[in-house]
């Protein structure tokens, strides 16, 4: 592993909070506005990631959005929901109950995706920062979190570690959660901190 890229504890910490910004400042109200509902931010970490970290992860199956972003920095973002977050944020966009995931549901899962990862999340960092991000149309998995997280990692990943800032908005009513997982090489995450 190439040392040099990694981010010590107070680089990671910094990128935490302007995660935090982003996060509080556009994307809690982009959902909120979208579910009718209160949510609040639970938590927001980021450490060093590789994908040995993985190694005792679960093989469940996750609903997940995934877009790329390239610029002034490259990002990689995820929304990760369970099939009955996906299924109540599907029927809340949709306005009907949503027993199984069909295309219009699927459909829906991805304007969310796009809306919170692109319209909110991406525009607040581009905002707090001035980096010119141009983000590409929204991917939809159903996969195994492993799976997902692999694959992304190797799309994205330079070196054998990435900077991953991983965020938990809870639904205040129904305490369905919604995962954002947002990654960086350590040289775009450093580029952040300047």
């Amino acid at each position: 592993m190439n040392t040099s890229c990694i981010l010590n504890n107070e680089e990671l910490e910094q990128i935490v909070n302007i995660a935090k910004v982003a996060v509080v400042g556009r994307t809690i109200s982009a959902l909120e506005m979208l579910l009718n509902e209160p949510i609040e931010c639970e938590s927001i970490t980021a450490s060093n990631f590789t994908l040995d970290m993985l190694d005792n992860v679960t093989e469940n199956n996750v609903c997940s959005v995934y877009i790329n972003g390239k610029g002034d920095i490259n990002v990689a973002l995820l929304l990760l929901l369970n099939m009955d977050e996906a299924k109540y944020m599907a029927g809340r966009m949709i306005g009907i109950d949503i027993q199984e995931l069909d295309e219009l549901s699927r459909s829906a899962i991805s304007e969310l995706g796009n809306i919170l990862l692109v319209g909110s999340f991406v525009n607040a960092l581009a905002n707090i920062t001035d980096f010119k991000i141009e983000c590409g149309v929204p991917g939809f998995a159903i996969e195994a979190y492993r799976s997902i997280i692999e694959y992304i990692f190797v799309e994205n990943c330079k070196d054998d570690s990435i900077v991953a800032v991983y965020t938990t908005l809870i639904c205040k009513k129904t305490l369905f959660k919604i995962h954002i997982v947002l990654l960086l090489n350590p040289e775009d995450a450093k580029k952040l901190l300047v």
